[in-house]
């Protein structure tokens, strides 16, 4: 019988590590990584079954390290940060002609490309959540905490600009606070909007975190983590609602836990569209 195979584009932050764990859990026999300089976790190393090193813009050597390790099916775990598209990168020629024919360098054009050059060596990038579904909570209330009247309208409100600048693909986290948008999240990320927001509305704040409308599974998955709950303590923020059945929690039990020994509420939404939202 084959081996089952599976191909790791690794990004940053723990989310390569998870994949790697769970991937194994549910059966993969064999994982090939494809780690970045300066970006992945190098505790990658301990976790899959052959690891090589890149320098991000080398794409045809990328591709042909996967042929030769007879992988057909690849998975983005983790962030490459968007900055870097702002610097002057070495880039192969493949990673040229590749940028040279997007009218935009967006994350999603981006990464959309990159899945149709693997696609054309036979190389299939699928969903970064395949071997972790259950580590995507349902719609509820997930911690004891639970949202007040107030925070529970700032959720709704949340949601539907969170969702208005993920489709503009500005950033996927608002927070909010007594139906006010204290930030938006861009190029910083979470973590820094999230503190930008903490010092205007001081404590107590909502922080909403969505999919995109058309959320691509494949890459730029939401993901929570224990990291999210330390940001959340260290900014004094009440509440964090996240999109129901749409969310990477990463250890999600830990997560969990740690929110409930902070006492903050954790709220998993279903979104619907035209404020018809649930929980």
């Amino acid at each position: 019988m084959s081996l089952l195979k599976v191909g790791l584009i690794s990004g940053n932050r723990t989310f390569p590590l998870y994949f790697a764990k769970a991937a194994k859990e549910e059966g993969v026999d064999y994982i090939a990584a494809a780690a970045f300089h300066d970006i992945t976790d190098s505790e990658l190393a301990k976790l899959v079954d052959r690891i090589e090193w890149f320098s991000i813009g080398q794409l045809n050597r990328l591709i042909r390290f996967f042929k030769s390790e007879g992988i057909n099916e690849v998975v983005m775990a983790g962030q490459i940060p968007p900055t870097l598209m702002l610097k002057n990168l070495k880039l192969d020629w493949r990673s040229v002609k590749l940028l040279g024919r997007l009218k935009n360098r967006n994350a999603d054009t981006v990464l959309g490309a990159i899945a149709e050059e693997l696609q054309k060596e036979g190389i299939s990038l699928v969903d970064s959540t395949k071997y972790m579904k259950n580590s995507m909570p349902q719609s509820g209330v997930l911690t004891r905490k639970k949202p007040n009247k107030q925070q529970k309208n700032d959720i709704l409100f949340g949601l539907e600009m969170a969702k208005g600048i993920a489709g503009m693909d500005i950033g996927q986290t608002v927070i909010v606070k007594n139906g006010v948008v204290l930030a938006v999240e861009a190029v910083e990320g979470t973590d820094e909007a999230i503190r930008r927001a903490a010092k205007i509305g001081r404590e107590r704040i909502v922080v909403v975190k969505v999919a995109k409308p058309d959320q691509n599974m494949r890459f730029d998955v939401p993901i929570i983590g224990i990291d999210t709950i330390d940001i959340l303590k260290s900014t004094k923020a009440a509440v964090l609602a996240v999109e129901a059945d749409m969310t990477l929690f990463l250890d999600k039990n830990e997560v969990l836990d740690r929110a409930n020994q902070e006492g903050l509420c954790i709220v998993a939404q279903t979104y619907k569209g035209n404020g018809n939202e649930k929980n």
